[in-house]
């Protein structure tokens, strides 16, 4: 018999994995019919209706979108059991951009992801992480959801992008790293 290392093991191999995934699926399923989600969009997620030098568009789905004609600011409610919560790279494929350079880096001195943007002639510089309402930042999805689960903390996508990589330092310093859109009072 031969023995198998860890890195020639394939997803589903013994079944666990199936398994497992399944498990997931249905505990989310079952929370969302079966138990009150207080993680869902109730339209008023402490963010503000205005700030100064962008222009505001709000979703359905509660994500802020605070732009100007140099940069965007987007602010996304995450919902630790919802199916809506993706990679924000996957919305800027659906506009139509090709993701460049994706990878680990800084934004002044915020840990975050970086990628370049790509749309025919446009490119755009973006930025991202993760931020609870009191305005611990972190770049990993296990952890922000684990603690908007186990301390119901409500957490935040802070997506940064820029004509380039000036305009994107200046929009988060100007905005606080983006903390300006989250509302004390309106």
């Amino acid at each position: 018999s031969s023995e198998r290392g860890l890195s020639s093991r394939k997803i589903g191999d013994n079944g666990f994995d199936l398994w497992l995934l399944g498990m997931l699926v249905t505990l989310m399923v079952s929370k969302s019919i079966f138990s009150p989600n207080v993680f869902r969009f109730s339209g008023d997620e402490g963010l503000a209706k205005n700030l100064a030098g962008y222009e505001l568009n709000v979703s359905r789905d509660g994500v802020h979108k605070y732009a100007n004609a140099r940069s965007t600011l987007i602010l996304k409610p995450m919902f630790p059991l919802s199916f809506s919560n993706h990679h924000p790279m996957l919305c800027w494929r659906g506009d139509g951009f090709e993701v460049i350079g994706e990878s680990m880096g800084k934004l002044g001195e915020v840990d975050c992801y970086r990628a370049k943007l790509q749309r025919n002639t446009e490119l755009l510089k973006t930025a991202w992480w993760y931020v609870d309402e009191t305005g611990n930042r972190t770049t990993s999805e296990w952890e922000w959801r684990w603690k908007a689960l186990s301390k119901k903390k409500q957490f935040y996508l802070v997506n940064f992008a820029a004509v380039n990589e000036d305009e994107l330092l200046f929009s988060s310093a100007q905005t606080r790293n983006g903390q300006l859109a989250f509302r004390i009072s309106d």
